[in-house]
């Protein structure tokens, strides 16, 4: 009776082993389907994900369909038939990740969301955002160089044994640093496939020639990251996207990390929302601290003022193109409260721009079950 149980116990562990190679089938087969079809559904310079275009057409009145169908250049039931394709997928999705949320693992199989390895092997095809230590390449010279400060820059957290998403990797120097502590990470940023979020002044006559140049400076960034990650042996994964819609495929992570790009973009919270929604623990937020008097590097809860948040663009000088906000660290505990985290720590720090000293402040957002 004893062997009957084992042998039953084993049957129903290869059973459950099938299953889930089942649904990762199906998702992966759906997803790979929604790439190729994916383009079609870009509306006003967005991305909408397969959910987005499946809940608006589903409780859309036919007049708004039938136009924006003709807006996309396709007609209103070849999108009916693409989600046709989709259905299964999508309505078993949510209860699907629900039943593996605590798998660590991706999702979704690695050739659907992770970028695939390039090759740089010629540094003239890069940009360095921060300087960084090669081996065989001594040090690249970037416009920020946060090598004494990084474990500032980062709150101070301990990385070992987590999953990490570094959003905004630029050329990978917080991606490196989290894995060398011992981090899993995954990086995401924007390829030069998506639009930077560009100040869109209606007086500026270049705006084309802006984002062709940007353009370029995104491949050159992708680029820089694949060298350093050659050279460090990485083993760090890659996602490419749009960081108002980070795909929930990566997975659930630990800590997820944005390092001074909220400045650059023009929705900041919306931005918080979609990476924040993959951690169970720990954010850490940095950004460029304008204020003009610097306090010391300590905890500063008891002191933040009323949430601030200044619009930068001056439509006379036509300046700054790729920076919206002076964002106060009030604003930002603020907004991280309002998604959850609770346990919020302010630190400031002096970090080195351009060869001169710079003023940052990190926040660092805990969630409280």
């Amino acid at each position: 009776m004893k062997d009957s149980n084992i042998s039953q116990t084993e049957h129903e562990k290869n059973l459950f082993k099938e299953f889930k190679n089942d649904i990762r089938r199906e998702c992966d087969q759906a997803l790979r389907y929604w790439q190729q079809i994916r383009k079609r559904y870009v509306y006003q310079d967005v991305q909408y994900s397969a959910q987005d275009v499946f809940d608006w057409f589903m409780h859309s009145p036919f007049e708004e369909v039938k136009a924006i169908s003709q807006d996309l250049g396709i007609d209103w039931k070849t999108i009916g038939n693409d989600l046709r394709r989709m259905v299964d997928f999508l309505e078993g999705f949510e209860s699907e990740q629900t039943l593996f949320s605590k798998i660590k693992e991706p999702f979704i199989g690695d050739s659907e969301i992770y970028a695939k390895r390039r090759v740089i092997e010629d540094i003239d095809q890069c940009d360095f955002y921060h300087t960084i230590d090669l081996p065989g390449h001594g040090t690249i010279e970037g416009n920020w160089d946060l090598r004494n400060g990084i474990e500032d820059y980062l709150g101070s957290v301990n990385f070992n044994g987590k999953r990490v998403l570094d959003i905004g990797t630029a050329n990978g120097i917080l991606c490196f640093e989290t894995e060398r502590q011992g981090a899993e990470v995954v990086a995401f940023d924007l390829s030069k496939d998506y639009r930077w979020d560009l100040v869109p002044y209606t007086r500026f006559k270049d705006s084309d020639y802006i984002y062709r140049a940007h353009t370029n400076h995104i491949d050159k960034l992708n680029n820089a990251f694949w060298f350093c990650h050659r050279c460090l042996n990485s083993n760090a994964k890659v996602v490419y996207g749009n960081v108002y819609d980070i795909p929930k495929q990566i997975g659930k992570v630990d800590v997820v990390i944005y390092g001074a790009i909220l400045l650059h973009l023009r929705d900041p919270f919306l931005a918080l929302q979609s990476g924040t929604k993959l951690t169970q623990g720990t954010v850490i937020v940095t950004e460029v601290f304008r204020s003009q008097t610097f306090k010391s590097k300590k905890s500063v809860d008891q002191d933040l003022k009323e949430p601030y948040l200044k619009f930068l663009p001056d439509p006379e000088t036509l300046e700054p193109t790729d920076t919206w906000w002076d964002l106060r660290p009030e604003v930002v505990v603020r907004m991280l409260k309002v998604l959850g985290f609770a346990d919020i720590t302010v630190t400031y720090h002096s970090q080195i721009f351009k060869g001169e000293e710079a003023q940052l402040y990190t926040v660092v957002g805990r969630q409280v079950s």
